[in-house]
């Protein structure tokens, strides 16, 4: 009789040409009392032989066992959920619908998507065999049972036709969800927690009846139970930290853009319990919450940046009308508005021409200067300055574009312009964030720095200077930045609540434009690198 151990080597070598021997390492056995699981830092599967024995005892062979247990392992690595992000969208999902089933919600639902894929596009036999041993009588197990049967087309020897009304509505609604498509996996989702919900709740209804019969009677008075028996799967779970830091990084990037402003806590917390150690990194995760908060409200209110800027291209186009004169050139007479006497002073028309303009060709995005007023005063303009701040930043990041952080109050931020121009997202808006205090005061100093920092950009620099501008020297700064021919574009966004139509009116132009925010709602009016 072959040994556990070898009949797991011819097992584990069928399943890997089976999947075009994916890179991960010889799976192993273990002895305790969990089922099957799959490490996502070094991709290692281990089986309790334990359970092996378990399924043997339920009339499934011990190869059968390996290759089903293998099967769903490896294509949780393979397909679903894949990586970090994927199982942390899914638990999102679950837990909008009813937090407290979030974690049971992702579990059965990352279990079909897998199985259903092997037994659908794979043809896995064992896994099927695998789902069949699970004789649980709850309306949930037999509503995913149903599933199997009917969408998967393998046979689970029930009868779906004795299901009581609640259960084959539940499970007609289950049919219609389309699993496999990932595109549709935040509906998907959603449909399935609200159709688990459903099923809990008349099922707790009928304990809280069979109780109320006086039959008390739970899994944990019956002795001769196997740990096994009734386990919501057969097949086995993903652990909790068991990711990689850039698992967890990926995750909290991608997902705290999509998240609500209340969401963020809950969701911090479950992706860091997927990692193991790192306690540096969690601790800055959670003392950086707010900065968090602010991404996020950020990604709500994009600035748009201008590629293509209008240039002039030396030649002369009509542009209005002018009444004619002895001294007009005959060829800008407009015959057709002339009323038939073009050469009659009062009468004839001619064109007024100014010198044309036209889109110049597609550029790169240039680098860009922020520059952010942290004076004491700025306090009253937070949160939309900070804001503000990060979506410009976000808007040359996402363009392929490095950003400097330039922070003023009576005096420039070394720290911040010592890190020159960079594309470290969480870097960057850490630096935005930094608190306000003192005055505000721009000097020789301050402006060989700027002057500097611009000196530095292996390309364009556009400077985006957020300000409520009540800056003692703020006329010297204007017109530094007005005049500087280095810089490509100057974008003030103006955070104050005075009026400076006096200012929009001297610097306004292609290359220097003025915006005012009172609110993150108007964020989305600025455009950098246009015109007002």
């Amino acid at each position: 009789m072959m040994l556990l151990e070898d009949l797991l080597k011819e097992c584990w070598k069928e399943i890997r040409e089976e999947f075009y021997y994916p890179n991960i390492p010889n799976p192993g056995l273990i002895d305790d009392k969990s089922t099957a699981h799959i490490d996502m830092v070094n991709h290692e599967i281990k089986i309790n032989k334990n359970f092996v024995s378990y399924l043997k005892e339920k009339g499934v062979d011990e190869k059968t066992s390996l290759r089903g247990l293998l099967a769903h392992e490896l294509n949780h690595y393979l397909k679903c959920p894949f990586d970090l992000t994927r199982s942390m969208k899914i638990w999102l999902y679950a837990k909008r619908v009813d937090e407290d089933i979030c974690n049971e919600v992702k579990a059965h639902y990352v279990d079909i998507v897998d199985n259903l894929d092997l037994i659908q596009n794979n043809k896995n036999r064992d896994v099927g065999e695998l789902l069949k041993t699970n004789d649980s009588d709850t309306k949930l197990w037999k509503v995913i049972k149903g599933f199997y049967q009917e969408v998967a087309g393998y046979d689970m020897s029930i009868d779906v036709n004795s299901y009581d009304d609640i259960t084959k509505e539940a499970l007609d609604k289950m049919k219609q969800i389309p699993f496999l498509n990932q595109r549709y996996e935040k509906n998907n989702v959603t449909k399935f927690a609200e159709i688990i919900k459903s099923i809990i709740e008349e099922e707790d209804k009928d304990k809280q009846n069979r109780n109320g019969q006086g039959n008390n009677q739970n899994s944990d008075e019956r002795s001769d139970e196997s740990v096994y028996d009734n386990m919501p799967s057969v097949q086995g779970k993903i652990e909790n930290g068991n990711y990689k830091k850039e698992d967890v990084e990926k995750a909290i990037n991608e997902i705290v853009p999509e998240l609500n402003e209340g969401e963020l806590k809950d969701f911090i917390e479950e992706v860091l319990g997927k990692l193991a150690g790192h306690a540096p990194y969690k601790k800055e995760i959670r003392e950086n919450l707010d900065i968090l908060k602010l991404q996020i409200e950020a990604n709500k209110y994009p600035i748009k940046i201008n590629k293509r800027e209008l240039a002039s291209n030396g030649s002369l186009i009509p542009h209005s009308h002018k009444e004619y004169e002895l001294s007009d050139s005959p060829q800008d007479i407009d015959i057709f508005n002339s009323m038939g006497k073009p050469f009659i002073p009062g009468l004839g028309k001619t064109w007024k021409k100014i010198e044309g303009q036209t889109y110049s060709e597609n550029k790169s995005t240039p680098n860009a200067v922020i520059m952010k007023d942290i004076s004491g005063s700025m306090e009253s303009c937070e949160p939309y300055a900070e804001i503000a701040c990060i979506a410009a930043a976000n808007s040359f990041l996402n363009n392929d574009a490095a950003v400097a952080v330039y922070l003023f109050n009576n005096y420039v931020c070394d720290k911040e312009l010592n890190k020159g121009y960079q594309k470290n997202k969480n870097s960057i808006d850490r630096g935005l964030c930094t608190k306000n205090s003192g005055g505000t005061s721009i000097d020789k100093n301050s402006l060989s720095k700027l002057e500097k920092m611009i000196n530095q950009s292996d390309k364009e620099v556009d400077v985006v200077l957020v300000t409520d501008l009540e800056i003692d020297g703020r006329d010297k700064l204007f017109d530094y930045l007005y005049n500087n021919k280095k810089r490509n574009h100057v974008t003030i966004i103006y955070t104050g609540e005075e009026k400076i139509n006096d200012l929009i009116s001297k610097y306004n132009d292609s290359k220097f434009s003025i915006y005012h925010i009172t609110k993150p709602e108007d964020i989305p009016k600025v455009v950098i690198g246009g015109m007002k």
